[in-house]
């Protein structure tokens, strides 16, 4: 892990300025929400959480041909003993969705929901399965998805981040995103 001090509005700006082309070309309304309660300036691996996001964001462009796409962040749980936090991350579209059959298939390798979206859409199964692996191992978080056939997807990433407290600033600062 390499956590450094970051701003979580520059990295989904970052985010969203990659996946707007794509978003763009196909109509698609492209935004993000912090809630008022998380703090802008947060400590936790910045690099990998930016490719968690991004490639749940690619997804979401992918199978998303009308609507929206966003981008969330809200303030899930607050330590009371230090300043860690528990980080809620959502990426909902309203795409083509997945059936509840094949939910419990999506973090597996090389897994595919259904044939006749791969051969449309692409893709070699992988990418989920490695954000999963991301998630859980890496960053010691949890990944879950929600989803209604033809109503859209919303994945919920939930990670421990630390809170960047006025006392720590300078430790951090050499690492400043």
């Amino acid at each position: 892990l390499t956590e450094r001090r970051f701003s979580l509005k520059s990295m989904l700006s970052i985010i969203l300025n990659i996946l707007f082309p794509k978003a763009e070309a196909k109509n698609l309304k492209l935004g993000s929400r912090i809630h008022p309660d998380v703090p802008d300036t947060i400590i936790g691996d910045s690099g990998i959480l930016e490719q968690i996001l991004l490639k749940i964001g690619e997804n979401a462009v992918k199978f998303t041909e009308q609507g929206v796409i966003e981008i969330s962040v809200t303030n899930a749980e607050k330590y009371e003993t230090d300043a860690r936090l528990l980080i809620c991350f959502s990426v909902s579209d309203t795409g083509i969705g997945i059936p509840v059959c094949h939910l419990e298939k999506l973090f597996r390798d090389f897994t595919q929901v259904d044939g006749s979206i791969t051969r449309k859409y692409g893709g070699m199964g992988l990418g989920l399965h490695i954000v999963y692996s991301l998630v859980t191992r890496n960053l010691g978080g949890q990944i879950d998805c929600r989803s209604r056939v033809g109503h859209g997807t919303t994945f919920r990433i939930e990670l421990p981040m630390t809170e960047e407290l006025e006392g720590s600033r300078h430790e951090h600062n050499e690492a400043t995103a």
